[in-house]
């Protein structure tokens, strides 16, 4: 301090230059962060498109589904996708359908019923 008890001015001008360069970096790092997310979301959108995308793929069907609970669950006005997956659904349900017999066991009664018969 000099006479009068009064700082230098470049101490003032250094402490917001540094105030400025922490907001700075901070920014900085918050959008570095931000795209990474991003990033990793569009990566993860790929990877579950080309598991839909696959028609031999075993897991198809579960793919659909998970995609279709997180995305279009809530959907009023249903957008391409949703109607998409809308359909590999419809799909799936239709495999499932045609691998079925035509009388299950659960349809048949109980043990009990078919060995009194």
């Amino acid at each position: 301090m000099i006479e009068g008890g009064k700082p230098p001015v470049w101490i003032f001008r250094f402490i917001y230059a540094s105030i400025a360069a922490n907001l700075g970096y901070m920014g900085y790092m918050s959008v570095k962060r931000q795209w990474k997310q991003i990033a990793e979301e569009e990566a993860r959108q790929k990877q579950i498109q080309a598991y839909l995308n696959q028609t031999d793929n075993k897991f198809r069907c579960f793919f659909a589904a998970r995609q279709y609970y997180q995305e279009c669950q809530f959907e009023f006005d249903p957008t391409d996708s949703c109607k998409r997956l809308v359909g590999t659904l419809d799909e799936c349900k239709q495999e499932i359908l045609t691998n079925l017999p035509e009388i299950t066991p659960a349809m048949r009664g109980s043990l009990r019923e078919q060995t009194d018969q």
